[in-house]
């Protein structure tokens, strides 16, 4: 009899809370934004640069809507994604919990968020999570052709019923669901890996980053993945009014297609862009901040004790913090920030000025908010070719007679 009411009751709050929340949502949007319902035509331009071969293409592939514990519809996402400035989504709602899924289908959301979809240049993925206790966790299945036959009774069986249709397994936020460090990976994540039922893991999640994962990722072969795991409206959870932003996994593809997203992740080809920060392998982190950053001037003339500036251009929406380190020749500010479209002005001074020289000095630095592991972040460098003329010395005679005199 127990079991009997809650089950009623887990059904009929169900039912009434994400109607509730959703009204809630609507009401505290409008005046957010004052009295002005955000337009789908409002987009967010947001630029990450393309890289050699590649196309960048930005992606969330977690996320849920009310057909399974979220409170927004599949339409709703598909709204909050393109206004967001994403590429491709995956709604992955919980096969195992679905009260408002009236037809039963697994499938609906995807169905629903296509069609949403229909003229905006966004792309759906179909996708569901199977979720169990841990261990062993919850995983996303992605590029499911049906989400129906993935629904299981058995972790295994889905898990398998989702590879026997191509699909790429995700574990998700194998921190937020475990108790001890021992419960995050465990015989049943090694038996996955070796049959090879497991081929990404969250490195980031909402606005958590796993460093022990950074480094699994790494040593198990896996794809590095960051997504937003929506529950909310996205505006409630990730507010660029103060100063966040949903994470997303970027994937450099062949072709801007599922097909090309597919691929690229079954070939490890992602990074993750969170917290205003990049994390991922520097194969991708370093020709990615180079397509951003852009040196104005290669060639710089300084006479005596003068003080240049390098004129550096950042194009891309993303902010990138440098930390210069020492140079014999040059003279450089230990630490700049370069905001997002934006052109900064570095000083630069010669430290050698005993005679003319002109040479070709790497500027070398790291960028603090790209990791490429745990504890090591993004080094690279610019290439500039430097010319000193010293000034000679009957001038530099005159210069201290007139700061003397002044």
């Amino acid at each position: 009899m127990f079991s009997f009411i809650r089950r009623s009751l887990t059904y009929v709050m169900g039912l009434i809370l994400p109607t509730f929340m959703q009204v809630i949502s609507i009401h505290q949007y409008y005046n957010y934004f004052d009295g002005k319902m955000p337009s789908i035509e409002d987009r967010n331009q947001l630029m990450i640069p393309n890289i050699a071969n590649y196309y960048t293409l930005k992606c969330d592939f977690h996320m849920h809507t009310y057909l399974s514990d979220g409170i927004v519809s599949p339409a709703n996402r598909v709204e909050e994604a393109w206004r967001e400035g994403l590429d491709a989504i995956a709604i992955t709602d919980h096969l195992e919990f679905s009260p408002l899924n009236f037809s039963g289908d697994k499938n609906e959301s995807y169905k629903q968020a296509r069609k949403a979809a229909e003229g905006l240049d966004l792309i759906i993925i179909n996708g569901c999570e199977v979720t169990r206790k841990t261990p062993p966790g919850h995983f996303n299945t992605l590029f499911v052709t049906d989400a129906n036959a993935v629904n299981q009774k058995g972790f295994l069986d889905a898990i398998k019923a989702a590879c026997d249709q191509g699909a790429f397994i995700i574990y998700n936020h194998p921190k937020l669901t475990c108790h001890s460090e021992s419960e995050v990976w465990t015989d049943i994540h090694e038996k996955l890996l070796k049959k090879g039922w497991l081929h990404g893991i969250e490195v980031v999640n909402r606005q958590s980053y796993y460093p022990h994962v950074h480094d699994w990722y790494i040593e198990k072969s896996l794809t590095p993945m960051g997504n937003s795991d929506l529950h909310l409206p996205s505006w409630m959870e990730f507010s660029e009014y103060q100063g966040r932003h949903r994470p997303m996994t970027l994937v450099f593809c062949e072709s801007p297609t599922a097909e090309g997203i597919k691929e690229a992740l079954f070939s490890r080809r992602t990074a993750i862009y969170y917290r205003h920060g990049l994390a991922g392998d520097s194969r991708f982190l370093e020709p990615l901040f180079h397509a951003s950053v852009h040196v104005q001037d290669t060639l710089i003339s300084i006479s005596g004790e003068e003080q240049k500036f390098i004129e550096v251009r950042n194009l891309s929406s993303l902010p990138f913090r440098l930390e210069f380190i020492g140079s014999a020749e040059v003279d450089l500010p230990d630490a700049v920030v370069l905001p997002p479209r934006s052109t900064k002005s570095i000083p630069i001074s010669v430290i050698e000025k005993e005679s003319y020289w002109l040479k070709s000095c790497r500027l070398s630095f790291q960028v603090a908010n790209c990791k490429t592991a745990r504890d090591r972040k993004l080094f690279t460098g610019w290439q500039v070719d430097i010319e000193y003329i010293p000034v000679p010395a009957e001038n530099r005679l005159l210069a201290h007679n007139y700061q003397t005199a002044y």
